[in-house]
């Protein structure tokens, strides 16, 4: 059963395209005469070139393969849904759409494109068409085509609005989450049919794929929105295998303790096959792979800790990627109206 985390996200202000190429000399000097004042006083800075959108773009997808970015406007004016080539910089289509609201999700081969219709209560799917090769024109030119709309009800006045967009791909399964009916809709791409709408806390404007839970004890068809961390699934560990907290952080995060129920369902999962090859391996040798390859794994805590923690940051971020300096924090206990202190008390003498 897939346990799956949706967080309630504030309206994006602006959104701009940063270069994916480095900026000349020229350009950085040029940087902090391009400041945009807002309306409270704060300064906004570019952090590269920027590429001008249309009317109040709330959200930004990117295709798997990095070749394409999308951009949904959804402002007062006309609204509209462009595509980007993110090396040439350059706005490849603009499709008009009536009603459009945050809601923007490529699909895993970046064939489609999927995007809320806002108000009129359905999702948009669009084909991405190659109308011209890589090399020519700029620099490959893809068109959006509308190919189906999935409709999630009548249109405005009845109050449903999609808004965020999640798929399961392998699944054959698109989420999304409204903020008129503050509900979560699972739907079968292939049928475009509803399998299920589970009523939220709240309204909502994004939703994450998140943890998969499966098991004899973790509830069927239940949707947790807990704002779980990393700590939180370390901590559900060791609690099942009545292991003690490994640090502060685990102790203190919160188990997902709402996943599961003391009445264990025996009935088969349907399986789903890998996406991808298993048995690939990165045989790619960089000084952090011949690095590792001396690290002695034998016991915990061998291999210190800073240098465990680059090589992996590298192996993640790329070869050239500079960590980030470590950051430390301690949790206060409040005791009593007290504040509990960590260091142990003096005798006395």
């Amino acid at each position: 059963m897939r346990s799956i985390k949706f967080i309630v996200l504030s309206t994006i202000i602006s959104a701009s395209l940063s270069a994916q190429t480095s900026l000349t000399k020229k350009e950085k000097t040029d940087l902090p005469n391009q400041q945009v004042t807002l309306p409270n006083g704060w300064k906004l800075f570019p952090a590269g070139r920027s590429l001008p959108l249309g009317d109040l773009p709330l959200n930004i997808a990117v295709s798997a393969d990095k070749k394409l970015i999308a951009v949904t406007n959804n402002g007062q004016s006309v609204q509209s849904i462009q595509l980007i080539n993110p090396v040439t910089e350059k706005i490849i289509d603009n499709v008009v759409i009536p009603k459009s609201w945050y809601g923007l999700k490529f699909s895993a081969d970046g064939k489609m494109l999927y995007a809320s219709g806002g108000n009129d209560n359905w999702i948009m799917q669009y084909e991405i068409e190659k109308a011209l090769p890589m090399g020519e024109g700029l620099g490959g030119a893809y068109k959006l085509l509308l190919k189906d709309t999935i409709k999630l009800g009548k249109k405005w006045p009845e109050k449903i609005s999609p808004a965020g967009i999640e798929i399961d791909d392998a699944g054959g399964i698109m989420y999304v989450v409204t903020k008129e009916n503050n509900s979560l809709y699972l739907i079968n791409l292939n049928s475009k049919e509803i399998i299920q709408q589970i009523k939220l806390d709240a309204e909502a404007y994004a939703c994450l794929l998140s943890v998969y839970v499966a098991g004899g004890f973790v509830k069927r068809k239940f949707v947790d929105h807990t704002m779980y961390s990393t700590s939180s699934m370390l901590r559900t560990i060791e609690l099942i295998l009545g292991l003690p907290p490994m640090s502060q952080y685990d102790a203190a995060a919160e188990p997902m303790w709402r996943c599961f129920t003391a009445t264990p369902n025996l009935t088969s999962f349907q399986s789903v096959k890998a996406n991808v090859n298993l048995d690939d391996k990165n045989e790619k040798v960089t000084a952090s792979a011949k690095l590792s390859e001396t690290f002695d794994f034998s016991k915990e805590d061998r291999i210190p800790d800073l240098v465990f923690s680059e090589v992996i940051w590298k192996a993640v971020k790329g070869e050239d990627a500079k960590m980030p300096a470590p950051r430390r924090s301690a949790f206060v206990k409040i005791v009593d109206g007290e504040v509990e202190k960590s260091t142990p008390k003096q005798k006395k003498k």
